[in-house]
C-alpha cells in the first residue's frame, strides 16, 4: 500500500467512526474473549487520535463488552473491558466526560460487584447476574430520564 492509500484508509475509518458515534445505543463488536480484540483496539486507537466522538463511541462499546462478558460468565474479561473503558475515559476532555457521567458510575459499580464476586468464587452465579442486570436496567432508566440534560 502506498502512503496515500494508507492515509485514505485511516481517514475512512475516522469518518465511519464519526457516523457511528452519533447513534445512541452501541453494541459490542469484537469481544474481550476473542483473539481479535487486541487488533480491534489498535484500530480504534488510530481513530481516537482524530476525534473525541470516536472515544465516546468506543467507551460505550467497552460498556457493552462488560455486559456481554457478564452474560458469558467471564468476569476476568469483563474487568479487562472495564479497564479499557477507564483508559478512554481518562483521555476525554471534561466536556465529553460529562456525557459519560452515568456510564462511568455504572461501570465503576459493575467493576466493584464483579471484583467482590470473582474474589470469592471466581464465577458469577445466577443471583449475582440478576443483581448486575438490575444495575444495568437502573442505569438505562437513568440515561433515559437524563436524556437532553447534558
Amino acid at each position: 500500500m502506498t502512503s496515500k492509500q494508507i492515509t485514505l484508509f485511516i481517514l475512512s475509518l475516522f469518518l465511519i467512526n464519526i457516523a457511528y458515534a452519533q447513534t445512541e445505543e452501541v453494541e459490542s463488536g469484537t469481544l474481550p474473549d476473542s483473539f481479535l480484540w487486541g487488533v480491534d483496539l489498535a484500530f480504534e486507537k488510530i481513530t481516537e487520535l482524530f476525534s473525541d466522538n470516536a472515544k465516546l463511541k468506543h467507551s460505550k462499546e467497552r460498556l457493552a463488552e462488560v455486559q456481554s462478558m457478564i452474560e458469558k460468565n467471564k468476569p476476568d474479561r469483563a474487568m479487562k473491558a472495564k479497564e479499557k473503558f477507564n483508559e478512554i475515559y481518562n483521555k476525554l476532555s471534561d466536556t465529553k466526560k460529562v456525557e459519560l457521567k452515568d456510564d462511568k458510575t455504572l461501570i465503576d459499580s459493575l467493576g466493584e460487584k464483579i471484583s467482590a464476586i470473582a474474589s470469592q468464587k471466581g464465577k458469577l452465579n445466577e443471583t449475582s447476574k440478576a443483581e448486575i442486570k438490575e444495575l444495568i436496567k437502573t442505569h438505562k432508566e437513568t440515561i433515559q430520564a437524563n436524556k437532553g440534560r447534558y
